[in-house]
């Protein structure tokens, strides 16, 4: 603790936290993602809450596209 205070990190570390990395500049909308990459992106989200859901519900198979053949 210092001075009554709790701190997640040193005091040391905590100069280079002031400010948070960009991961894209999003001032910009020039980018912009292709068909094919919505796609991937979209059947990953859809992947990712099935197993979520599997994962509350108790029903622990794999996806049928996981399996092995």
């Amino acid at each position: 603790m210092h001075g009554g205070i709790s701190l997640s990190h040193p005091l040391f570390m905590m100069g280079g936290m002031a400010t948070q990395l960009l991961l894209l500049d999003t001032s910009s909308r020039t980018w912009k993602l292709d068909r094919q990459t919505r796609e991937i992106g979209r059947r990953g989200v859809a992947e990712a809450r099935e197993a979520l859901r599997r994962a509350t519900s108790g029903d622990r198979r794999r996806p049928a596209h996981s399996q092995a053949a």
